[in-house]
């Protein structure tokens, strides 16, 4: 059973049709005993083939909605993602995105190949200021299916029906205070989280400022990217001295799901330019944006950190090991 941002889901609908059977037969008293007890038998039944699966199909029109609002390095990773899990199964996969947003199809290639490339992230980031909306309305509604042999193939679904616009109006969002007191730990993920996307928002802002070849030398550029992904080493280096972690070992440290470059490089003007990186800059955004969530108050930001990188995939702490120097460090 896999959702999609596009509308209902049919056995969720059919059980909710049986439980309002339900509620008009009890109406009746002692006389409807038999018909509310098969009415509650078929509830259950459908309660039973309700269950979640544990993994779910990849479907395309869900994890393009998850590039609306990311940030530069964020929406990389997804894009990346995108290729790797559809781009073997359908042909025509960059036809498929370009139908969804002009140019969506050859920035998401570029950046799987090489997450470095600053400008093909520039045009990933214009091509995907798209709503879920237009999402649902453009994009294919294809999954990835695992058939019982183990093997996978490409699905195109109808899309589910819309949402009708007659709904009940949704309840008043909460106010921040109401959910710290109520879930203080979900409040933690939901801040440090907000203050991570801001240090990498400031990042990509200044990076997007300069030049880019034929205005500089090729050189000077392949520096400017090291430059750029060396920010993230020092952000990475930061957490793990928060946290206890070693500070020479990368295999320790958490989140580094983003591009980064080795620490020795990190601090090499011949391969990031001059003048040396502030190694701090990074971490104190992420540090004085987490000050200003009312969740600080009572959550020190040490402690906050700690609760936030458990909560991450343990993934992100081997993602790039290994990789990223030789497959997207640029060499100068």
């Amino acid at each position: 059973m896999a959702d999609t941002p596009c509308g209902k889901d049919a056995a969720l609908e059919d059980i909710k049709a049986a439980q309002d059977e339900l509620n008009s037969l009890m109406e009746g008293g002692k006389d409807a005993l038999s018909a509310i007890n098969d009415k509650a038998t078929e509830i259950a039944s459908k309660l039973n083939d309700f269950k979640p699966e544990v993994t779910e199909s990849p479907n395309l029109q869900k994890e393009l909605t998850k590039l609306s609002g990311a940030d530069p390095v964020t929406a990389g990773s997804i894009a990346a993602d995108i290729q790797k899990t559809f781009g073997k199964f359908v042909d025509n996969l960059g036809e498929l995105l370009d139908e969804v947003s002009p140019g969506l199809g050859e920035a998401s290639a570029k950046v799987s190949e090489n997450p470095f490339d600053l400008s093909a992230l520039g045009d990933l980031l214009s091509a995907t200021n798209i709503s879920t909306e237009e999402i649902c309305a453009k994009a294919k509604n294809v999954e990835i299916q695992t058939l019982p042999d183990g093997t996978q193939k490409s699905v195109e679904k109808p899309n589910a029906p819309e949402i009708p616009q007659t709904v009940p109006d949704p309840e008043p969002v909460k106010e921040v205070q109401n959910i710290v007191t109520q879930a203080p730990i979900l409040a933690i993920k939901q801040a440090m989280s907000s203050a991570w996307s801001y240090a990498a928002e400031q990042l990509w802002f200044y990076e997007k400022q300069k030049p880019q070849p034929p205005e500089i030398s090729d050189l000077q550029w392949k520096k400017n990217g090291n430059r750029y992904f060396s920010n993230y080493t020092f952000l990475y280096l930061k957490c793990a001295q928060t946290l206890g972690l070693s500070d020479d070992d990368p295999s320790q440290w958490p989140y580094r799901l983003d591009p980064w470059v080795e620490l020795k490089y990190a601090r090499d003007t011949k391969y990031i330019g001059e003048p040396l990186l502030d190694e701090n800059i990074a971490f104190n955004d992420v540090k004085e944006y987490y000050g200003t969530q009312s969740v600080s108050a009572d959550y020190p930001f040490e402690e906050a950190l700690k609760i936030w990188i458990e909560s991450l995939p343990e993934e992100g702490t081997s993602f790039f090991i290994g990789s990223t120097r030789d497959t997207f460090f640029k060499e100068v």
